[in-house]
């Protein structure tokens, strides 16, 4: 089928651009994004995507204030133009590629609504791309690319409004897609039958990034994946460059938290660029205690009712609130975790976050299954 990009000279294959190029059911196109106030005061996030096999699109956006996560879903069946991505009462609209978006929700029974504006800092950080394997089934393979960024605008919970300023609220935007495995349609498949972890470190020191990434297979102590790299941010979006020439590629990084058992939260520690030879200078980033910390479930990750790429009819909406202190690290839903963090590197002091995902036991820090 057609649409408005096949007018473009885009085309990598002879199909047009809206045939994924697997038939499986979990192909997938996805935008991610999240903000937070520096002082740990809020955090929110958008997750959307579209599942084309499964002729499903979804999104939700979630708001954390005074240790609540307000969420707001929706779902309906794939637009036959991929770029039409309103959903019910949230649109989420791309002004300027890799530079600006708006995220639109207008009001609903919710009680949430918000106009929020995207405003990109660095280039778009490009991955190497994943490929994961179960047997001779492979069941993720996928590109991802990062952007830095900063936040305008406003969100608003039962008619309070929050302002959002970009001196203050930073955040990172990404794109991936490809195939990822998603679970059965109850979310109840959400967790991995191995034990592994999940790292995912993006940090804004204002002047450069550092973005690292890395996934661990913890029952046989084995490293399948790391990246780190770093670049430099800039002033306006639209000094933004779509290929970034100054890119540091760090070979190796470590990691040395403080993680605890009880939350099985990471809680501080150092993360330590460097050291792929005896001769490479080790630098060393102090992670300071969490200033708020978020889940991922909010947004659909391993939710039972909102679980991303479950058929819910031609459209359909629904939200909810949860307490964080609800939240039980002993439960599969709970796993993937967003510390915000104060960080220190050589003398500069930025601002990021800390993905984690770490399932079953991991005897480096004393966690059991």
């Amino acid at each position: 089928m057609l649409s408005l990009h096949d007018d473009f000279c885009i085309h990598q294959t002879p199909d047009p651009i809206r045939q994924p190029l697997s038939t499986g059911k979990d192909a997938y196109d996805r935008y991610f994004a999240n903000g937070f106030h520096r002082n740990g005061d809020f955090y929110f996030a958008l997750a959307l995507g579209r599942y084309p096999n499964r002729e499903v699109m979804d999104a939700a956006v979630t708001f954390l204030i005074d240790g609540v996560h307000h969420s707001y879903f929706a779902s309906r069946r794939d637009p036959d133009e991929p770029t039409e991505t309103r959903l019910g009462e949230l649109e989420v609209r791309i002004d300027s590629p890799m530079r600006v978006m708006t995220v639109t929700l207008s009001p609903n029974d919710s009680g949430l609504t918000c106009h929020l504006r995207w405003l990109a800092r660095s280039a778009p950080l490009e991955e190497e791309r994943t490929t994961v394997s179960t047997g001779e089934q492979v069941t993720n393979d996928a590109t991802r690319w990062t952007q830095f960024g900063c936040w305008e605008g406003w969100f608003e919970i039962d008619g309070v409004r929050t302002p959002v300023s970009p001196v203050s609220c930073l955040g990172v935007k990404d794109r991936s897609w490809g195939v990822r495995k998603l679970g059965d349609d109850s979310g109840e498949n959400f967790r991995a039958t191995q034990q592994l972890f999940w790292n995912w470190v993006p940090l804004n020191f204002g002047t450069f990034c550092v973005h690292s990434l890395r996934f661990e297979d913890t029952e046989n102590d084995r490293l399948i994946k790391q990246q780190s790299m770093i670049a430099p941010l800039y002033e306006r979006e639209d000094a933004v460059p779509v290929h970034e020439s100054s890119i540091e590629h760090i070979a190796e990084w470590t990691h040395d938290y403080k993680v605890d058992s009880q939350s099985r939260r990471i809680v501080g520690g150092t993360v330590n660029l460097g050291g792929s030879s005896s001769t490479e200078e080790i630098r060393t980033i102090e992670i300071g205690p969490p200033l708020l910390t978020a889940w991922t479930y909010s947004i659909g990750y391993g939710h039972a009712i909102w679980n991303h790429g479950k058929w819910h009819g031609e459209l359909a909406t629904g939200h909810e609130r949860w307490a964080v202190s609800e939240a039980n690290a002993a439960e599969e839903r709970y796993s993937i975790m967003h510390q915000v963090v104060e960080v220190r590197l050589n003398g500069h002091t930025g601002f990021g976050f800390v993905e984690q995902c770490i399932i079953g036991a991991y005897p480096r820090y004393k966690l059991d299954a």
